[in-house]
């Protein structure tokens, strides 16, 4: 044996999963995409919020007791 990569390897094998590279664009272009999911959401959750009746009033605050 040539150290533990074989060892991984043989474990991969009797499990049934593998590892597959993919391409470095594949993976960058889908942590963007969630990336831009997530900005989507929370840009659609802060205009809910500001249509939401009440009072808003601005921070940050300071308490001296």
């Amino acid at each position: 044996h040539s150290g533990a990569s074989e060892d991984a390897g043989d474990k991969d094998k009797r499990s049934g999963a593998g590892w597959y590279w993919m391409p470095v664009g594949v993976g960058l272009g889908y942590i963007c995409f969630q990336r831009l999911t997530h900005i989507k959401s929370d840009i659609s959750k802060e205009q809910h919020q500001q249509t939401v009746p009440g009072v808003a009033v601005p921070g940050p605050w300071q308490l001296h007791v």
